[in-house]
């Protein structure tokens, strides 16, 4: 049975009685009344409404074409609103019927954009959008990234994907200019969605602005509906409009509706929605119609979500969280503006996962927040340092699991005592071609709350919250100093593994409180936190955690790269594990595929004690080094025989290690020269490898200066650092007699820790070694000094014990003349900035860019104030009675204006050619040439250098 309606005299068909009109909003404002006074002209906004609603229904239809993956949009959803608005606004809530009239067509507009029907050009219009190239590169980058897919290959699906991203983006503007659109059916006719043409003019505008407002903000749409309306001249005077008042009904009603009757099941198997909309379906139409209690709303639901249903029921939460927020903001909204407020206020359940879990249950799972996210943001970024944490370094995910669980057994430790404290490291093949690294600690453990606060929260280290022990722990020690300190370690694991699983059970709790903390898809999906199966449970406090490597570790992509010679799978595991744990702080056992035991290479801090030759083997491993086995092996033998320890701040040992001049060595009838930065020491985080220094060779405890702990520093403070320089100086130079070459380098590392010591040699003059006293009389016989560049020019020892000069890119020997001071120009520092700042002279005087070349002072500005040319500068100045500046300033007439002006040449000694050689003039104050002058002329016909 229908009845026709419409205005002007439009005949339109409806049912005889729709759901909405069942609806207490409606009846009380639009519907039928008995002894009506304006019975008329509720009948006319009642019609006008009703043809609106049977002109857009189909437009509401064609939605779900453009959206096939979005929840209901169609006219039911749009006829539900009035029965959730009625439930947010109660019986008493104030709205007259003119005020009914432009929410129910707000109902019907809001929503209208998402159909490309709406659009005049229909996707050619969205075409033409600005941002849809924009959005069509957004999209195939994500899908390049998650499938490898090209451009070429993705343009379809990607412009799919941006046209309903700018629809679901424009669908609010274009609401608002509905009402006014004109439409053109076949045929030439044209027609307005509302038909009545006194009230599309009158209340047309305010329904578009209404409809578009469903997408601002509370504060927006405060500051866009500021003032009330009067009442339309052929309406009652009492049937003002408060558009603030439409505005809060029509987003409440709309954030709040989300039952089934949005998501049919039938419905839902004709469309199969993917992924994320997919969650969406699955939890409204497990949604029963909200229930009111007191001032809050209330979900239930049909039946409990299993825990293959989580991420479903984790949407609902989150949407119900969302809800929640609308109803607050616009209650408080209305409160502070003096306007009703609305009967509902809240979402029951809303503020605990635990607590909404009673209206809709779980089954077989808790409901534990454990989604990733960054609760630190410029926390993270600072500690970061940069865009990329660990770089390609896969045996970072390895350090930073071993870390963990060292940091846990620690914990355990200093909170509850004990000696057992053992970290168990495996790697395992299962199923044929599936890796898995397990590596298990007996330390605190986590209560589920804990495991999920502690592993999910990017960016929020919390060893020193008080979740992270339990009730009957003592305070940890000051001396707890856990490796890990930005809370991002745990997730280095997703660089190797696409499947990870938490074991944890907190110390002293029963077996049957061990619970699960899963990443079954890596980051990709949500995580879910579970009571551990029987099989699972630990017998005793502490953590596992289990990693399905994404390649084997023994490929190139893999953590522990190609083996080694013929080593197997588990050797090369146990020399890896080794050196990057060479300083743990608890027992390291390792077991690798098919063994049946661990092997306990590390024992607690043993590094401290153990004989020399087995610390120098766990760091440097010279047997796998062929190639290198005599400078090794040398070494080794120096290490063994010099190495002595390092103390830290409060006298304690935080490293054992020899300085290390440049290396020199016999092999046969040969002469090995091996630079000092090929010898390093490492420096162990938490007992973990991190970083190296140059000039010694061993270990040092020290501190992270980035989040991704490949750069740090040691310990010891450079008090410490200084003595134990002077202390390995004064032992090694005695056994580098013979070595003027390795004389220099020794003095040159010392004063790379800051130290200069007057008896090691800064330079080479008249072919002898000199120290600093030695230069400047030396100097004071002089009117000139060439600086020679000690990076090209050896030094040794002949058979007569006199120094000979060799060119370090021909091997052939060298003469220099007699003003020529070999030296090591650019010195190293090894102290940090903030820690210890390189002394920097900072002169005046120098050339600008503008002015072409630079002078001494340029040149002074970048290698002084550290290293032997500092040195013996120093002593040139002290030898002609000027300081430092002055003698620069005096020199900086100087101008090196290309290459070969900063070159010297010098003949070889069997008189075959000559060698250009960097060198710096400083003159004595009064003797210095003018600009124009080279620094220094060719060689006579004594082969000597001539002025």
């Amino acid at each position: 049975m229908f009845r026709w309606l419409g205005a002007d005299s439009e005949r339109v068909p409806v049912t005889a009685v729709n759901s909405f009109e069942k609806t207490s909003l409606w009846r009380r404002t639009l519907g039928v009344r008995e002894d009506d006074e304006a019975a008329a002209e509720r009948a006319g906004l009642r019609s006008a409404y009703l043809q609106f609603r049977a002109a857009v229904e189909p437009l509401a239809g064609e939605i779900a074409r453009s959206m096939p993956m979005f929840t209901d949009h169609s006219i039911a959803h749009i006829d539900s609103l009035w029965d959730t608005a009625s439930l947010v606004c109660g019986e008493d809530y104030p709205l007259t019927p003119a005020e009914a009239f432009v929410l129910g067509g707000a109902f019907l507009l809001h929503d209208l954009g998402m159909g490309l029907v709406a659009y005049p050009g229909g996707a050619a219009a969205i075409r033409a959008d600005p941002q849809f190239q924009h959005t069509v590169r957004s999209v195939q980058a994500r899908m390049a990234e998650d499938t490898g897919a090209t451009a070429e290959e993705s343009r379809a699906s990607a412009e799919e994907e941006a046209i309903v991203r700018l629809l679901r983006r424009r669908h609010a503007a274009q609401a608002e200019r509905l009402v006014t659109e004109t439409f053109t059916v076949p045929g030439g006719t044209s027609f307005h969605l509302l038909q009545d043409a006194a009230l599309r003019q009158s209340l047309g505008p305010l329904i578009g602005t209404l409809a578009h407002s469903h997408w601002w903000g509370v504060d927006e749409i405060a500051g866009r509906f500021a003032r009330r309306r009067g009442s339309l001249p052929q309406h009652p005077a009492e049937w003002t409009i408060d558009p603030l008042k439409v505005a809060c009904v029509l987003r409440l009603a709309d954030a709040a509706h989300i039952d089934s009757r949005r998501a049919p099941t039938f419905l839902h198997a004709f469309r199969t929605p993917p992924d994320l909309s997919g969650e969406h379906w699955y939890f409204q139409s497990r949604l029963t119609r909200p229930l009111v209690e007191d001032d809050r709303l209330q979900y239930t639901s049909t039946e409990p979500f299993l825990h293959r249903e989580a991420s479903a029921w984790w949407l609902a939460y989150e949407t119900v969280q969302m809800i929640d927020g609308e109803l607050r903001a616009v209650d408080s909204l209305c409160a502070d503006l003096g306007k009703p407020r609305f009967a509902v206020r809240s979402v029951a359940g809303a503020d605990s996962p635990a607590r909404f879990a009673s209206f809709v249950p779980t089954d077989g799972w808790q409901p534990i927040d454990a989604r990733l996210r960054v609760s630190q943001v410029e926390h993270l970024v600072g500690n970061l340092g940069g865009r990329y944490l660990y770089g390609n370094q896969p045996i970072a995910a390895v350090r930073e699991l071993i870390a963990n669980a060292s940091d846990a057994t620690r914990a355990r430790l200093a909170a509850y005592g004990g000696s057992d404290a053992v970290v168990n490291v495996d790697l395992a093949q299962r199923d044929g071609d599936e890796w898995w690294l397990t590596v298990a600690d007996n330390g605190i453990g986590m209560d589920a709350h804990t495991l999920v606060s502690s592993l999910t929260d990017f960016g929020r280290s919390g060893w020193r919250s008080e979740g992270a022990l339990g009730p009957d722990a003592r305070p940890l020690a000051d001396t707890f100093e856990p490796a890990g300190k930005f809370g991002v370690g745990f997730f280095a694991i997703f660089m190797l593994a696409d499947e990870v699983h938490v074991t944890s059970l907190k110390y002293f709790d029963p077996p049957q409180h061990t619970h699960v903390l899963d990443f079954p898809s890596g980051l990709k999906g949500r995580p879910l936190v579970r009571v551990a199966d029987e099989g699972e449970r630990l017998r005793f406090g502490g953590t596992v955690v289990r990693a399905r490597l994404k390649h084997p570790p023994t490929s190139t992509q893999g953590f522990l790269g190609t083996p080694w010679r013929n080593q197997t799978v588990g050797e090369e595991l146990r020399s890896t594990i080794l050196r990057l744990c060479a300083l743990a702080e608890v027992d390291i056992d390792v077991r690798g595929p098919g063994e049946t035991e661990g092997t306990r290479i590390v024992r607690a801090n043993d590094w401290r004690h153990i004989p020399p030759e087995e610390l120098f083997e766990r760091v440097y491993q010279s047997s796998r080094y062929s190639s290198m086995s005599g400078f090794l092996s040398q070494m080794k033998q120096g290490f063994c025989r010099y190495a002595s320890p390092v103390s830290g701040r409060n006298d304690e040992t935080v490293g054992r290690a020899m300085m290390t001049p440049d290396f020199v060595f016999d092999e046969g009838d040969d002469l090995w020269y091996y630079p000092r930065f090929l010898q390093r020491a490492s420096i162990y985080v938490g007992g973990f490898h991190a970083d190296t220094i140059d000039g010694a060779v061993g270990v040092f405890q020290g501190y992270p200066l980035k989040a991704d702990r490949f750069s740090a520093f040691t310990l010891a403070a450079p008090d410490s650092l200084r003595r134990w320089v002077g202390a390995q100086a004064t032992s090694l130079r005695p056994h580098l007699a013979d070595r003027p070459q390795a004389q220099l380098s020794l003095g040159a590392t010392a004063n790379s820790f800051g130290v200069v010591l007057p008896d090691l040699p800064c330079a080479v003059v008249e072919g002898r070694l000199a120290m600093p006293a030695e230069v400047t009389r030396w100097a004071a016989g002089h009117d000139r000094v060439l600086l020679v560049d000690g990076e090209v020019v050896q030094t040794y020892l002949d058979d007569d014990g006199e120094v000979v000069f060799f060119c370090g890119r021909t091997g052939r020997r060298l003469r220099l003349p007699p003003d020529a001071a070999v030296v090591d120009m650019w010195a190293e520092w090894i102290y940090p900035e903030d820690v210890l700042p390189r002394p920097r002279p900072d002169l005046p005087g120098g050339r600008s860019d503008d002015e072409g070349g630079y002078n001494l002072v340029d040149w002074w500005n970048s290698v002084g104030g550290t290293g032997p040319v500092d040195v013996t500068v120093r002593a040139v100045a002290r030898a002609w009675g000027v300081d430092v500046p002055g003698l620069v300033a005096a020199s900086a007439g100087v101008c090196f204006q290309d290459e070969d002006g900063e070159q010297i040449e010098v003949p070889f000694a069997d008189g075959g050619g000559t060698r250009k050689l960097y060198a710096v003039p400083v003159c004595r104050p009064g003797t210095v040439p003018g600009p124009a002058a080279a620094p220094a002329a060719g060689p006579g016909a004594d082969g000597q250098l001539s002025a």
